[in-house]
């Protein structure tokens, strides 16, 4: 009854915040940690990660680049969706993904480099996947 609705939730804060609509991002959280205050033991794992993300962010604003890095995750470990993507949107995705971020933490830039080098190994890059993922290593301290 009540199982993936944190799932959704999560999912739809996420695609607001990428969208530019951060600030209506915040009820679909909301929604994340009441669910997490109910009195059920059996959640389906994509709820109990929604509640561990959610808990993660806090109170405070997530950018865009946390948002689709978290998206991406969600979409390569748990929905398996990025293998069918059309080969000219995962271009896109890797594209973005590489954009250099300002300020942003080495794991951050570390996740994003491991995204992109899945995404080079489903377009069959196989050469540069490994260029990419040795890259997120060295970018870790």
């Amino acid at each position: 009854r009540r199982s993936y609705v944190p799932t959704l939730s999560y999912l739809a804060g996420l695609c607001r915040i990428i969208s530019g609509q951060a600030s209506e991002a915040r009820p679909n959280f909301e929604r994340v940690q009441q669910y997490s205050k109910m009195r059920k033991r059996n959640w389906p794992p994509e709820d109990d990660l929604a509640f561990l993300k959610v808990k993660d962010f806090g109170t405070g604003e997530v950018s865009e680049r946390r948002a689709l890095l978290e998206m991406v995750e969600i979409c390569m470990l748990k929905i398996h969706v990025l293998h069918t993507m059309p080969a000219e949107e995962k271009q896109q995705l890797k594209q973005k993904l590489q954009e250099e971020q300002e300020g942003e933490a080495a794991e951050e830039a570390a996740r994003a480099l491991l995204f992109s080098a899945e995404i080079s190994r489903l377009q069959g890059e196989q050469e540069e996947a490994k260029q990419l993922a040795l890259t997120a290593l060295k970018a870790l301290p």
